[in-house]
């Protein structure tokens, strides 16, 4: 299924699992977003309705494809086959779900890091954290130039945060020109709202850990920003600093979501290996880790093209793990 493509399908399944409150973030587009669980079919499809919002008065459905893992915003107007025979607990995303908020709880860099043994490619992920800096344009303009000789859009997944976005919306619209121009093909992780982190603190209490940090606003804003400029999160999450508790992992499940690690976080002196998931900062914050890539990508440009690092999107790290 094409990213990003809205559908309309057939019969509305009663709401299960969390209802939350609507967040609001002074846009009336978005309203009365909740979070619910719900299974259906529509031809030889299966998804699952992960959220219930109204756009604009219409009520809609965010839902993602049990095969696939992408998302997609439907009508909740038409009527859904409900998904009664149980076969979707088996699929993908049913698997991957428990799998990726299992009870391990490592303090720093939980769920998936790599691709399975043998996978080739690898995945690159952009964190946008809040900064004060100009974001990284000769990054993404590299990812245009690359765009040129693979003759397609180049996979990235941004990891954006909500307060990133608000305060950088002339390059925010840069990144989305990018898009249009089919230059790029972004998977949107939500990497919370305001990516608190307080210098000096121990990681116990720091970023999402830190005393008072409302874990639902933060992954329920985030997502609401996005779907206001007509975009669609995607089921990933990335923690701030790589850094959650068993409590976040499980409060992530029943949001639907799944958390994503690094094995390559450049600028930590980790170093790219077949099915490495990339992590690069593309805020300013980190100029070392793009420079490093840029370096990397000069070197090794063929790789990165058609060999064993080639740039593959962030879903099907999961899908081969």
């Amino acid at each position: 299924m094409k990213k990003g493509v809205r559908i309309t399908a057939l019969f509305l399944l009663p709401s299960l699992i969390l209802i939350f409150p609507a967040v609001s973030l002074g846009a009336d587009s978005i309203k009365n977003y909740q979070v619910v669980f719900r299974p259906f079919t529509t031809g030889a499809q299966t998804f699952i309705a992960i959220r219930t919002f109204e756009r604009n008065g219409s009520p809609k459905l965010l839902a993602v494809h049990t095969d696939t893992l992408e998302t997609a915003e439907l009508d909740a107007k038409q009527r859904f086959l409900p998904s009664g025979d149980g076969t979707w607990k088996n699929s993908p995303f049913c698997k991957l779900l428990p799998q990726g908020t299992s009870s391990s709880c490592p303090r720093q860099n939980d769920g998936l890091s790599q691709a399975g043994h043998g996978a080739s490619g690898s995945y690159l992920t952009v964190d946008m954290c809040p900064s004060r800096k100009p974001f990284e344009k000769r990054f993404f303009e590299k990812l245009a130039e690359l765009s040129k000789k693979r003759k397609d859009a180049v996979p990235v997944a941004i990891a954006i945060t909500g307060a990133w976005l608000l305060k950088h919306e002339q390059d925010f619209s840069y990144i989305l020109d990018l898009i249009n121009k089919n230059k790029i093909q972004v998977t949107w992780v939500n990497h919370s709202f305001h990516h608190s982190y307080r210098p000096g603190k121990d990681l116990d209490e720091n970023f999402l850990l830190l005393p008072g940090t409302n874990f639902d606003a933060e992954v329920m804003k985030t997502e609401i920003l996005l779907l206001e400029r007509n975009l669609l999160p995607s089921v990933f999450f990335r923690f701030p600093g790589l850094v959650s508790d068993c409590d976040l992992i499980s409060r992530l499940r029943h949001f639907s979501l799944i958390p994503v690690g690094s094995r390559a976080w450049l600028a930590k002196g980790e170093t790219v290996k077949e099915g490495s998931i990339i992590l690069l900062h593309g805020n300013g914050n980190e100029p070392a880790g793009i420079s490093l890539f840029l370096k990397l990508f000069q070197s090794r440009e063929d790789e990165f093209l058609r060999g064993k690092f080639r740039l593959r999107p962030l879903g099907e790290a999961f899908l081969e793990s």
